[in-house]
């Protein structure tokens, strides 16, 4: 199975990566290879992690550090929706195709 980031993911990656590099660049990037990485995982074995929410379909949720990446298993992929502090509230998936 193969991950796919959805455009919001990508955008919640480069707002992180601003983010951080506030403070230190360096550690911006290899924080952002982290988050790819540790996204990339749930295409390894989707349904390992548990179900969060469901709106169309179930979301999933991996933590990592202070970060919960939000995905959803579909058809042959694994769509990472969302990547999001753990403190921000809400709904984390919007259902955008």
């Amino acid at each position: 199975m193969k991950a796919r980031f959805s455009r919001r993911s990508e955008i919640d990656l480069a707002a992180i990566g601003e983010f951080i590099a506030g403070d230190n660049p360096r550690k911006a990037l290899s924080f952002v290879r982290e988050l790819r990485k540790t996204a990339a995982k749930a295409a390894t074995d989707p349904r390992l992690y548990a179900v969060h929410g469901e709106l169309t379909v179930p979301v999933r949720r991996i933590v990592h550090g202070n970060y919960c990446i939000y995905y959803s298993v579909r058809d042959d992929e694994v769509r990472i929706e969302r990547i999001m502090h753990a403190a921000m509230s809400g709904h984390p998936v919007a259902d955008e195709s």
